[in-house]
């Protein structure tokens, strides 16, 4: 039997149901060569997919949506699962092993990104998610002061701490026996989902004073009960995501899997953008920087 994916991201795989090519319309377009599977079939968002030990399966699906067929070997599955990314996907582990390579850049970088003023204000202001958190002008002066995104504070008006933490609890799911198999593997990580087994914890920020308080200034406001709506109607200063224990904005998965290994880009505003976009964006900067519109033009000296 073939098992099938839902891919995501690209280098994301999740283990999902089985389908024929039988159960989608007549017309529906097959991506893919049917000869390579002819009766499973994957569903796919497009790009390339990857089965859990990262090697490329089928694609690329370029433009449009399809349907991507390939086989998986259930047996990869399992030996893959433990490459779990922080929402519970399968990681391809060449992924993994990069960002093992990557750690003393970063830890290089995160020296040098503390002698940039305003970096990471700056680079989460850029992310769509985080900016709607950040659009009272209180939270983007506060946010001034933040220096290092291991969420370190210089001294400020607003509160005492220098370093605010939002720790996530690992609830180990209810198994019999989580004895590690030949290869590791526990039956308490074939269990592991990141919704159920993850608990956000809430903190206490120590704030100067009312006046300053960010999280009763600008508190969220909850969608209303009639709405099948998960995200709250306001979401009111970005400091709610110490405060409160649930993280329904997926601020702090945000930052792991998008903000941090890709900072630079984030603080640029290119992050997304192809290299041509990217140099564009630039050009205009440079353009910004040397052409002010509101200054007068010099007059020309008169010669005698």
């Amino acid at each position: 039997m073939a098992h099938i994916a839902i891919e995501g991201r690209c280098f994301v795989l999740s283990a999902c149901q089985y389908a024929q090519q039988k159960d989608f319309p007549a017309d529906h377009a097959i991506a893919s060569d049917a000869k390579r599977d002819p009766e499973g079939v994957m569903i796919g968002g497009g790009s390339v997919i990857y089965n859990p030990l990262g090697e490329p399966v089928i694609g690329p699906l370029v433009e449009g949506e399809g349907v991507l067929t390939a086989s998986l070997d259930l047996d990869d599955i399992v030996r893959g699962k433990f490459d779990l990314d922080v929402v519970g996907h399968y990681a391809r582990p060449d992924k993994r092993k990069q960002t093992e390579i990557m750690q003393p850049y970063f830890e290089k970088r995160r020296d040098v990104l503390k002698t940039i003023p305003y970096f990471w204000s700056r680079a989460l202001r850029n992310m769509p998610g985080i900016a709607m958190q950040l659009q009272h002008e209180m939270d983007q002066d506060a946010m001034r002061y933040l220096e290092d995104i291991w969420i370190h504070f210089k001294p400020n008006p607003y509160f005492t701490d220098s370093v605010l933490k939002k720790e996530f609890k690992y609830l180990p799911p209810s198994v019999p026996d989580n004895t590690p198999d030949e290869n590791g593997i526990t039956s308490a990580m074939m269990e592991f989902d990141w919704e159920q087994h993850v608990a956000p914890q809430a903190i206490k920020i120590n704030w100067k004073d009312d006046a300053k308080n960010l999280t009763k200034l600008y508190s969220r406001v909850p969608a209303d009960e009639e709405d099948d709506e998960t995200l709250p109607a306001e979401a009111g200063s970005f400091f709610n995501f110490f405060e409160y224990a649930d993280d329904v904005m997926e601020t702090g998965t945000n930052i792991i899997n998008d903000l941090f290994p890709e900072a630079l880009e984030w603080f640029r505003g290119v992050y997304g953008l192809d290299e041509d976009e990217s140099s564009e964006e630039d050009e205009d900067d440079e353009d910004e920087d040397e052409i002010d519109l509101e200054k007068p033009r010099k007059k020309k000296q008169k010669t005698a």
